[in-house]
């Protein structure tokens, strides 16, 4: 679910043992610490995963203006359109099979990208 994060427990003395794991770039910190997440927290992850098999992470800076998505969940699932603008954790987008101009707000995770707008495609080229 955390693409490329592993999580540890270890003690001060084990803490520079971790960094010489072949792949291991270095910790997350956070206020100039490594950043720790507690027990209760990762059995609420492992809770969620063994309830919601589907989930994904999505990094916000994947999805852009132009982007074709597909939506995964809600009142307009299964119906594919384009991100016109965002917003925070939300887009807007507009559907392609609705007959009209339907504009919406719709969660990050509740899309899946179909492929990428055109601007990214020619860059990787």
């Amino acid at each position: 679910m955390f693409s490329s994060y592993v999580f540890v427990r270890v003690n001060l003395r084990e803490e520079g043992l971790v960094l010489y794991c072949l792949g291991v770039m270095g910790y997350v910190y956070y206020m100039q610490h490594p950043a720790v997440v507690s027990d209760t927290v990762i059995e609420e992850i492992k809770r969620n995963l063994a309830i919601y098999r589907d989930v994904e992470v999505i990094n916000l800076q994947s999805i852009s203006i132009g982007d074709r998505v597909l939506v995964k969940q809600g009142a307009f699932v299964n119906q594919p359109g384009q991100v016109v603008q965002i917003q925070g954790k939300n887009v807007l987008m507009v559907f392609d099979n609705i007959h009209c101009a339907l504009v919406t707000r719709i969660p990050f995770q509740h899309i899946a990208i179909q492929n990428l707008n055109q601007d990214k495609k020619n860059a990787t080229k």
